[in-house]
């Protein structure tokens, strides 16, 4: 059978988006090194436990209490991480991998949950065997978590700029704040400047005018109104990537 490892995507603004699946192997990789970095957190909140214990406040419900906090701290961990690191949790930043949503879109708290929660299903009956005939057997690589939350895992493959087009949108001027500008925001600013010099100038034109009507809200600069829009979205670019 042969699998599709990748997912075309157009953006509001016209551009096409080419996905890279992540496969088993890194995905693996990525909940190692998640689990070790988890399992340090369960040990601390369980040797803190087991000292409150020793002195006395052991019993039924302080054992439903723990086993209650470990669990908070389980999918806080990989929640709090993939909703508010662009998908990544150390695990998945190490290899390269993030989640985000089946249209390329950073994922939410509820998507994050979801897909975490069924974590339980996926491992079914051990050692995710569950989980891992889901990604190799469905056609953008999704365990049953990624599939209740409508999410995709890929590979954070982004084109390269070359240096002449670095050096030229890195233009005299004041610094901009550009921390609203998310990870998808510059991945679509790459994609524009290595492609907009191979489509057609009105087509350009009208990409860079949608772009920059995203864009603009989420930077803070005094200067901006006198750059056209592709010269504007290219110094984002530039700032981003520094």
């Amino acid at each position: 059978m042969e699998l599709d490892d990748r997912k075309t995507i157009q953006t509001p603004e016209g551009l096409d988006l080419d996905l890279t699946l992540a496969g088993l192997g890194s995905r693996i990789i990525a909940a190692v090194v998640d689990a070790i970095l988890v399992g340090l957190l369960v040990f601390m909140v369980i040797f803190g436990a087991s000292q409150l214990a020793l002195e006395g406040s052991g019993g039924i419900l302080f054992q439903a209490f723990v086993t209650i906090l470990v669990t908070l701290v389980v999918l806080g961990y990989l929640v709090g991480f993939e909703a508010l690191n662009e998908g990544r949790t150390p695990g998945k930043r190490a290899v390269g991998i993030r989640v985000v949503t089946t249209e390329g879109d950073s994922i939410g708290f509820l998507a994050a949950f979801l897909r975490n929660l069924l974590r339980v299903i996926d491992f079914l009956p051990a050692v995710f065997i569950v989980g891992a005939g889901s990604i190799l057997f469905t056609k953008t690589n999704q365990r049953l978590g990624d599939i209740t939350a409508g999410t995709i895992v890929i590979r954070e493959r982004l084109p390269h700029v070359e240096r002449a087009e670095a050096e030229y949108i890195q233009h005299d001027g004041a610094r901009w704040d550009v921390a609203r500008v998310t990870a998808d925001d510059v991945d679509v600013l790459r994609r524009f400047a290595v492609r907009r010099r191979s489509i057609p100038t009105d087509h350009t034109e009208q990409i860079a005018a949608n772009l920059a009507e995203k864009i603009r809200p989420k930077v803070v600069a005094g200067d901006i109104e006198g750059l056209s829009d592709t010269d504007f979205l290219l110094r984002v670019l530039a700032q981003k990537l520094e």
